[in-house]
C-alpha cells in the first residue's frame, strides 16, 4: 500500500549481521581516504529535517540538497529548501519513509518573523517566532497533479556568516492542512526538529516562492478529510 499513494510505503534497513570489522573497513576505506584528503567536504552540514508523529508510529526525516535564505522587505527571514526526485536520499532507519525509484519533489519554506535574544535556549519558554509550510508533490510526470500541504510554527534560530544562514528548528508543529488530489497523510500531527545551511541568495527564494504560490493555490479549498 503506498503510504502517500504515490509511491512511498514503509521500510526497514538492510542488515549487516554476519558480516566482520574486515569487510566493513574495505567497503569503506576509499570513502575514509577521501574524507582524509577533502575533510571540509565530507564535513559539510547536511539539511536534515525530521517529521516524528504525535503517536509514534512512524517518523520520517529527509536531507534536501538545496537550501536558501534571504530577507524580505519586511525583514523576515525567508528560508526555502528544496528536495528533487531522484537528487536526494531518504533516511534509512527503521519505520522511516522511502520513496520509490520515483521520488516526490518536496518544497519547504519557513518564514522567521523575529530573532529570539541573543544566548537564548531552544527549551526556553516563547513564543513561536516562525511559520513553516512543507508541500509534498506527486510522482513524475504529473506532479501537480497531486500536493500535500503540511502547515505549522515553532521556534526557529537563525545566525548569519560568510553568505551562509544557520538554521536551527527545534519541537515545531506540523499537520496536514490542504491536499491536491488523491495524496493521503501517514503521520497525522507531528513534530519537526532539523538543521540547515542555507545558502543567501535572493534569486533562488523568489524563483521558490513563486513555486510556493502556485502549490498553495492548488490546495486551497481542498479538505483534508481522510488524513490519518
Amino acid at each position: 500500500m503506498n503510504i502517500f499513494n504515490v509511491g512511498w510505503a514503509l521500510t526497514t534497513i538492510s542488515s549487516t549481521a554476519g558480516r566482520g570489522p574486515s569487510y566493513l573497513l574495505l567497503k569503506f576505506l576509499p570513502l575514509l581516504i577521501i574524507c582524509a584528503l577533502f575533510t571540509a567536504g565530507c564535513a559539510a552540514p547536511q539539511n536534515d529535517l525530521t517529521l516524528i508523529a504525535l503517536d509514534h508510529q512512524h517518523n520520517f526525516k529527509q536531507t534536501f540538497s538545496h537550501a536558501y535564505s534571504a530577507l524580505n522587505d519586511n525583514g523576515d527571514y525567508d528560508i526555502l529548501l528544496v528536495h528533487d526526485a531522484n537528487a536526494d536520499r531518504l533516511d534509512n532507519s527503521p519505520g522511516s519513509l522511502k520513496p520509490a525509484e520515483l521520488s516526490p519533489r518536496q518544497l519547504v519554506h519557513i518564514r522567521v518573523y523575529f530573532l529570539p535574544e541573543h544566548g537564548m535556549k531552544m527549551e526556553h519558554e516563547v513564543s513561536t517566532n516562525a511559520s513553516i509550510r512543507w508541500y509534498i508533490f506527486g510522482d513524475r510526470p504529473d506532479e501537480a497533479e497531486n500536493v500535500l500541504q503540511y502547515s505549522g510554527s515553532g521556534l526557529v534560530l537563525v545566525s548569519e556568516s560568510n553568505s551562509v544562514a544557520t538554521v536551527t528548528i527545534r519541537g515545531a508543529s506540523l499537520k496536514v492542512t490542504g491536499r491536491h488530489g488523491n495524496m493521503t497523510d501517514p503521520l497525522g500531527p507531528s513534530t519537526m526538529d532539523g538543521t540547515i545551511a542555507a545558502h543567501v541568495d535572493r534569486r533562488n527564494v523568489d524563483d521558490l516562492l513563486k513555486e510556493e504560490k502556485s502549490a498553495e493555490a492548488a490546495t486551497n479549498g481542498q479538505g483534508v478529510s481522510g488524513a490519518n
